[in-house]
């Protein structure tokens, strides 16, 4: 496993590094800008009529740029379908520019792109690979050595951008509001100009919610069944445009053109094929007039068919990735230093079989091991091999600290490192953890009653520490991270008095996952596998770095109960139901772990969210924001194995330092557990604005009054 922990790498760049993990692009509070110049084609397009490329792509632009020009200025109706771009929520705006051979001292025309977007690189990236890739595809295939987001796996679609992007300079923004963020607020605008009083107005708000893209498609096919002949111009006239360049493109470029129009043209696609469209006379008389369009649009193009990977074999994963065997009571995080590659290697190969051992009985250990980016290097694993690991793993979390909402008081400035291992805590000597190379996580089940006494290191894990570090395994022991979980106790709960771990993704290795069940496809969890982002698996066999291994996530965060007691009491005074409620509101759970909305038959985790107001469940509450549960396509999941630290609630005065030691397993760093973490630090998964934060982890402004709003 991959241990994304490290805040730097402790080296220089390289020889031979590739293009991936040069990261020119700039971020700023959690938005990012990207500029792109790519080399046009020479030559003649394949087409029927003799155009070049540079033509054939000026005539693109215009007829594109023409196409938005006709929907925001001329005509008497807005869109009503989810805009195929804007529907992805995250990019902020783009330009394309075509830039003249003598501008940029070459030969050849040059297209250039300028975007900024909420979030990461690789999670934009996904969303113009998969969800807008035919888009891009009939803009980028004028230029040299594109592959195609139909035609290329995702690590080589990136690849050839990184290729093409230009080294960052300096990005400004005047703020940090994301897209979805002022969507909502346009809504409240309206809202509170729409009501009748100021109370009405502020109730408006609490209850509104910005739709998801399932209900805000089925939202517009309501509005255009109801009046077809006012809604058809605007797509008629899309269609008519796209389809008049038809003559510019032959062969393989054919499809690319078709498939553009029918991502642009989607809802408009299931619009004219519903029933109640159908029968509508007026309707098809205004179709009748458009025979050859509509039958260039319909024309059917085949896909590959996905590949398939039968050797899934949880076996050959370590035990505690997709254990459901008892749950530890106790464990340790121990961090450690490679001091002679060799030997280190050799004494990690020897923990493999416990690594690969089922879950732990009373008294036995169970460990993981995960490595760093450092580590790799230290272990000297060649750089090439490095190369094709993601860049969110070679950066670490320091550099990447505005994008996963690590700012003010969360900032790294601010961050407690761990305590060096063997000297006196009184001396606060705290490690870098820059040269941490190893994190080994050690877990055992005690439930005693002496055991479940014990809060700090456990004995059985005491001399598991003293062997990780002794002389001949060619390892230092750095810092050992004590953790204890009281949710494996009979009605045991997390330290703010929650049962913990209860939505948890579950493996589907054959046939289609069922989000509702919380099933993914492997490769949502363990690299080499097809995942629920499209990505095809690898070949049996691949590189060890990249075939059945996982990122490990980990942070140490401290819960404050005496702030959230305060609080509390602020609200709710003494009265005891209203203060459990309102804790209940802010997690989105029951204290016990039942939903605040109906479930299923399959029991507390089978729901979703979909028409549910904030009455039942707050939009701004924890487990709603961290899981909005509203059927977006890969909804991203992680898998929890974290541990709380420190003592219980009754066990030392609220302020002591106590907390959860977070760990979670995914395959993708960035659009997985950075993209949940920036939903919980100030994103906006739920349809409300980013300035609500999540209530219990959100991070505070000082001067500025955090305020958690509900209906009631």
């Amino acid at each position: 496993m991959l241990c994304y922990l490290h805040p730097r790498a402790i080296h220089g760049p390289r020889e031979g590094r590739t293009i991936r993990a040069n990261v020119r692009g700039n971020g700023l509070a959690g938005t990012t800008n990207l500029a792109l110049l790519a080399e046009v084609r020479e030559g003649l397009a394949p087409g029927f009529e003799p155009i070049s490329f540079v033509e054939r792509l000026r005539r693109l632009l215009d007829a594109l740029h023409a196409s938005r020009r006709n929907a925001r200025e001329s005509e008497l109706r807005g869109p009503v379908f989810p805009d195929s771009i804007g529907r992805s929520a995250i990019i902020s705006h783009f330009r394309y520019a075509l830039v003249p051979p003598a501008l940029v001292g070459a030969a050849r025309w040059h297209l250039s792109l300028n975007v900024s977007f909420d979030g990461g690189w690789e999670p934009y990236m996904r969303v113009i690979y998969r969800d807008i890739g035919p888009l891009l595809d009939a803009l980028l295939c004028h230029c040299v050595g594109y592959p195609g987001a139909r035609s290329s796996d995702f690590d080589t679609y990136c690849r050839w951008v990184r290729a093409a992007e230009l080294d960052a300079g300096i990005y400004y923004t005047d703020s940090p509001a994301t897209l979805a963020d002022q969507r909502y607020l346009a809504s409240v605008e309206r809202l509170q100009r729409e009501s009748s009083s100021l109370p009405a107005a502020d109730r408006a708000v609490a209850a509104h919610a910005e739709l998801d893209e399932v209900s805000a498609l089925a939202k517009g096919m309501s509005e255009a069944l109801a009046n077809a002949p006012a809604h058809l111009p605007l797509q008629l006239r899309t269609l008519k445009g796209l389809y008049r360049l038809t003559g510019l493109w032959a062969g393989p470029d054919g499809d690319i053109l078709l498939r553009f129009a029918q991502l642009v043209l989607g809802g408009f696609r299931q619009w004219i094929a519903d029933p109640q469209f159908v029968a509508d006379p007026q309707a098809q008389k205004i179709m009748a007039l458009f025979t050859d369009e509509l039958a260039w649009l319909a024309r059917p193009i085949a896909d590959p068919a996905p590949a398939e990977r039968t050797d899934w074999d949880p076996a050959q994963l370590q035990a505690a990735l997709l254990n459901d065997g008892p749950s530890a009571t106790h464990g340790a995080l121990v961090l450690l230093r490679v001091t002679h590659p060799v030997d280190a290697a050799a004494h990690l190969s020897g923990l493999a079989p416990r690594c690969a051992a089922p879950a732990a009985a009373a008294g036995e250990v169970r460990l993981h091991v995960a490595f760093t980016i450092a580590g790799l290097r230290a272990l000297q694993i060649d750089a090439e091999r490095l190369d094709r690991l993601p860049t969110e793993f070679l950066d670490g979390m320091e550099p990447r600290a505005g994008l996963l909402g690590d700012v003010r008081g969360n900032h790294p400035d601010h961050w407690h490192r761990p305590l060096r291992h063997g000297i006196d805590p009184a001396r606060e000597d705290r490690i870098d953890l820059g040269v941490v190379h190893v994190a080994v996580m050690l877990r055992t089940l005690d439930l005693s009653p002496a055991g479940l006494a014990v809060h700090t290191l456990h004995p059985l894990l005491v001399a598991e520490v003293a062997a990780l570090g002794q002389a001949g395994t060619g390892l230092a022991v750095l810092a050992v991270e004590a953790t204890r979980s009281r949710t494996a106790e009979p009605g045991g709960r997390e330290h703010f008095g929650f049962a913990d771990g209860i939505s948890q993704p579950i493996v589907v290795p054959h046939g289609v996952p069922d989000p509702r069940r919380h099933e993914v496809r492997p490769g949502e969890l363990v690299l080499g596998f097809a995942n629920d982002r499209g990505d095809a698996p690898l070949p049996a066999g691949a590189d060890g770095l990249l075939d059945r291994g996982s990122f490990l996530v980990v942070r140490k965060l401290r819960q404050r109960l005496d702030h959230l007691d305060a609080a509390l009491t602020q609200a709710t005074g003494s009265d005891a139901a209203a203060r459990t409620a309102l804790l209940e509101r802010m997690m989105g759970r029951e204290l016990g772990g039942a939903p605040l909305v109906t479930p299923g038959p399959g029991g507390r985790n089978d729901f979703d969210f979909r028409g549910s107001d904030g009455a039942q469940c707050p939009f701004a509450s924890h487990v709603r924001r961290s899981n909005p549960r509203d059927g977006r396509p890969a909804m991203p999941r992680i898998l929890r194995r974290g541990m709380s630290y420190g003592p219980s609630r009754a066990e030392a005065p609220l302020d002591a330092d106590r907390g959860t030691l977070f760990m979670a397993y995914c395959a993708s760093i960035a659009e997985q557990f950075e993209t949940v973490q920036r939903w919980v630090a100030g994103g906006n998964s739920s349809g409300v604005g980013s300035t609500q934060a999540d209530p219990l982890v959100g991070v505070p402004h000082e001067g500025e009054s955090r305020v958690f709003r509900w209906v009631g």
